[in-house]
């Protein structure tokens, strides 16, 4: 997909998860810390 390859390019991390009630889809992409 198209946030997994930013991810990766960018050395990212991406979740999905679920939302508290079950019905929608959560997306949390964490890029790291400038050095």
């Amino acid at each position: 997909s198209i946030v997994k390859r930013i991810a990766e390019q960018h050395r990212a991390a991406v979740t999905l998860g679920t939302t508290a009630g079950g019905r929608g889809l959560t997306v949390t992409v964490r890029f790291p810390a400038s050095a």
